[in-house]
């Protein structure tokens, strides 16, 4: 057991939540995953959500498809939610129009797995938890849900040097090392309430997700879960939303999840369509770091203004807090066929740009993708993305004000300073299920106190050059995923499901070499949402 592995073991998680979390919590205590036409949201579940792309995906139906999790009212102009939802069992469960409100539902929540790793001395693979949750719709218009979920886990050697290094399982929160696996804990909820058609309310402990690929340069759900309060005003062609999140400040050397810095993160999405087939988004938002020994802030109420600009803000109460712009832009020249990308600035000067001089304070990324839903049999997608960000994107001079969540990145789980291709071939038939995805990124990272701006959590003016920076420079590597996953859908109501995985990973660190992994997985598992292992 190394050394950082006993710290693990020691700091067992006694989580505090927030007091909207501790709220949620006392009012609900679990949390399931039946299927209304309500106020609540939609799972953030690819294979989950693959069922619904033709629907979701026509364009015709102008659903603001970069702003996830659905809200199921996204859908009411439609169709009939019980009339559709009753035909799609594989994904949803049957609803009773005789079931009045209020009313409460729960469920167990479970995941068993296990399997072979051909690489590691080990060889075994393993992966469990347990957990339970509820729904309480006390009517049309307010909904309460929340769930705990334990899991423990036995992985290769490279996930293994990854949370070691960051102490947190990939999305899942805080880890301790004990009896020889990785644990967990994490806690979602949500309260909803819809006033009208137009305006939706929420506060929870949970995640969101801007964009319509497989990653995000915006807000991904990459991260652990944080509590939010999240406004969201629906007109037809225009949907905006407002969010406002407390999130961790959890450095390099914790000393408790209790004892963690608070930091707190304001978003503004604009989603319109300018025709049928153009769908134009604008993000910003602004992170700043809560109370610590230098600087006594907690939550600052100048950015609540539901409808301004950040940086004026900023400006007028004298702050430099780390203030992030961003586009997203899907473009439809066929009923089934998307066009897709992201732009995301931090900082750049266009003096700069154009002389290409490599400028360390230029930075930004972009994302370009293709959607084919349909695509020459019923419910078959495929999908390809490419993602790059420069370096020192989303870091820093304070590092409580990096945007990140419990040492995550919010946006594209690699961070800054990569490029990454994305391929990925979906296909439904009834209850069944299969997946293809390959990536493929390259990256550089720091050479022992040498900042080369790939580690968003690294204050910036730690930087070795002023011009000269490039996409990658730093100690070079090379990643190469591949994973084919095939299920069967047991339980539609929960999203019970057997699973086979087969997995293939390759990395090429110029300095310490190559390391391959082969493996194959078979479980059992309910709706947990999106896990991402395919960036270490």
């Amino acid at each position: 057991m190394t050394s950082r592995r006993k710290k693990l073991k020691l700091r067992l998680d006694r989580t505090k939540f927030s007091p909207i979390s501790l709220t949620l919590l006392v009012l609900t205590f679990f949390y399931c995953y039946s299927v209304f036409c309500q106020t609540s949201s939609v799972s953030l579940d690819y294979a989950f959500e693959s069922s619904l792309e033709p629907l979701i995906y026509n364009r015709s139906n102008k659903i603001h498809t970069s702003i996830r999790p659905f809200l199921r009212s996204d859908f009411n102009d439609i169709f009939n939610c019980d009339s559709v939802y009753a035909q799609q069992r594989s994904v949803f469960s049957k609803i009773s129009e005789e079931k009045q409100h209020p009313n409460f539902n729960v469920n167990l929540l479970s995941l068993a797995s296990g399997g072979h790793n051909f690489s590691d001395s080990s060889h075994r693979i393993s992966e469990g938890g347990i957990g339970v949750g509820a729904e309480f719709f006390l009517s049309k218009s307010l909904f309460i849900n929340a769930s705990y979920f334990s899991s423990g886990a036995v992985v290769p050697d490279y996930f293994a040097d990854y949370i070691d290094n960051a102490n947190v399982v990939p999305g899942e929160g805080w880890a301790y090392y004990y009896n020889k696996r990785y644990n967990s804990h994490k806690f979602t909820g949500l309260l909803s309430y819809s006033l009208n058609r137009l305006f939706t309310f929420q506060i929870g402990h949970g995640k969101h997700f801007f964009g319509d690929g497989y990653r995000s340069l915006l807000l991904s759900d990459a991260a652990n879960n944080y509590s939010f309060a999240k406004l969201s005003t629906d007109v037809g062609k225009i949907k905006y939303v407002n969010l406002f999140t407390a999130l961790k400040d959890y450095r390099s050397s914790p000393i408790g999840y209790q004892k963690t810095p608070n930091k707190y993160a304001a978003m503004h999405y604009l989603s319109m369509y300018f025709t049928e087939w153009i769908n134009l988004s604008i993000f910003e938002s602004v992170v700043w770091g809560g109370k610590d020994t230098l600087n006594q802030r907690n939550f600052d109420v100048n950015y609540l203004n539901p409808i301004v600009f950040y940086r004026p803000v900023e400006y007028a109460v004298g702050s430099a807090d780390n203030s992030i712009l961003g586009m997203n832009l899907k473009v439809s020249p066929f009923k089934k066929t998307h066009l897709y990308g992201q732009l995301v600035l931090d900082e750049f000067l266009l003096d700069s740009l154009r002389s290409a001089n490599g400028w360390w304070a230029n930075k930004y990324g972009y994302q370009i993708g293709v959607k084919s839903v349909d695509f020459l049999l019923p419910k078959l997608t495929l999908q390809a993305e490419y993602n790059t960000v420069r370096p020192f994107t989303y870091s820093h001079k304070r590092t409580a004000e990096n945007y990140g969540h419990q040492n995550m990145s919010l946006a594209h789980p690699l961070g800054a300073n990569f490029k990454e291709y994305v391929g990925i071939v979906r296909y439904n038939h009834k209850n069944w299920y299969t997946q293809l995805k390959i990536t493929q990124a390259t990256f550089g990272v720091d050479s022992g106190v040498v900042n080369y701006g790939g580690n968003i959590f690294k204050n910036y003016n730690t930087r070795t050059h002023e011009t000269g920076n490039y996409t990658g420079q730093g100690v070079s590597n090379k990643l190469i995923t591949a994973q084919w996953r095939i299920g069967y859908v047991l339980h539609p109501a929960s999203n019970l499901t057997v699973e086979t995985e087969i997995g293939y990973r390759k990395s090429l660190n110029e300095l310490i070499g190559e390391n391959k992994n082969t493996f194959i997985t078979i479980g059992l598992r309910t709706n947990l949402g999106n896990r991402y292992t395919d960036f270490f």
